[in-house]
């Protein structure tokens, strides 16, 4: 704890930041990253493949951005405790690499359409859900994270 706090008050917003990027990056995998919609309304209930009516970043990545949050937040403690320039560097990939997943991964799924087969044949638009937004988000954050401890060393403060 003292060496956490030894860190100071832009070490100690680094590991928060970190832990906040972690958590969103981890919790995307979980939820909904696209919602299919017929005529507007959600997924109707005869729909042949219920279970892709909502897909979560799990289902579409393997669960890799739980692996990018686990070490977004070691890589944070490591360039807010410890100061450690090449872990800030680490953090700052890690959010580029959240971020691309979900742009070149889900993104481009948003606003696709398709034949869904219901009781009738309908077409389908897929849009985007929290769990794009929170992938997105958890890259950003990570990227501030790691600016603001790459800054810290710069200022040596």
């Amino acid at each position: 704890m003292a060496r956490i706090a030894g860190g100071g008050l832009l070490g100690v917003a680094v590991i928060l930041l970190g832990l906040a990027a972690g958590a969103l990056m981890t919790s995307a995998e979980f939820l909904p990253i696209l919602r299919i919609e017929v005529g507007g309304l959600p997924c109707p209930a005869d729909f042949t493949l219920v279970d892709d009516c909502e897909p979560t970043g799990g289902d579409r990545h393997s669960y890799a951005l739980v692996l990018l949050g686990a070490l977004s937040v070691v890589m944070a403690f490591g360039a807010g405790a410890g100061r450690s320039a090449p872990a800030a560097i680490a953090l700052a990939v890690l959010g580029l690499a959240a971020i691309a997943i979900a742009v070149l991964s889900d993104l481009n799924y948003v606003n696709d359409t398709g034949i869904v087969l219901t009781s009738t044949v309908e077409e389908g638009v897929a849009t985007a859900s929290i769990g794009l937004w929170l992938e997105l988000a958890g890259g950003v954050i990570a990227l501030v994270a790691a600016a603001v401890a790459l800054v810290r060393q710069r200022l040596d403060y």
